[in-house]
């Protein structure tokens, strides 16, 4: 279960790094006792503690350590909150749309093509 735990730990600092860019707010330890966004100390570099992420972490070995039938629960529980978010987006972008989209490139992809892949991956 190596290969789960590594797993998780790059997932856990991913999803605690995007939280953290959210709120604009980092709540890390940084190992030279700098603050964050201060020399030696950034989202850049990997010389800080994160806190989040390490609950994420022990989440995922909680279930882990659970089973096989509470995993398949928590997974089933994920995939059907990712549908959920993903039909609300689809009902809310349809509710919320005024004007012609279509009507040119610039206006169906303002930013581009890095900008939708940016945009999708965002979910």
């Amino acid at each position: 279960s190596l290969e789960y735990s590594t797993s998780a730990a790059g997932v856990a600092r991913s999803w605690s790094a995007k939280v953290y860019g959210m709120m604009d707010s980092w709540w890390v330890a940084c190992y030279n006792g700098g603050a964050m966004h201060s020399a030696g100390c950034n989202a850049d570099e990997d010389f800080y503690l994160d806190p989040l992420a390490g609950l994420i972490t022990i989440a995922c070995h909680g279930v882990l350590l659970m089973g096989v039938s509470t995993g398949k629960i928590v997974i089933n529980s994920f995939t059907l909150a990712k549908m959920a978010l993903v039909l609300f987006i689809i009902v809310a972008g349809f509710t919320c749309w005024t004007g012609n989209v279509f009507e040119s490139a610039e206006a169906f992809a303002p930013r581009g093509m890095g900008g939708v892949v940016t945009a999708s991956s965002m979910l």
